[in-house]
């Protein structure tokens, strides 16, 4: 009988182990699509090169 608890009580904290890890990776993967990106602001600009074409 003991052994049977022992097996039971091993396999139930297994499988918690196991759904805290993919909740875990889950939180991560949804943090990382939060991310803010700050860009500059596009100037265009006219330049001759140095074969005469303006660019």
């Amino acid at each position: 009988m003991a052994t049977s608890f022992k097996d039971t009580l091993r396999a139930i904290s297994g499988g918690a182990i196991a759904a805290a890890m993919s909740l875990s990776m889950v939180a991560g993967a949804a943090h990382a699509q939060t991310r803010t990106v700050v860009g500059e602001e596009y100037q265009p600009t006219v330049w001759i090169g140095p074969d005469g074409c303006e660019h």
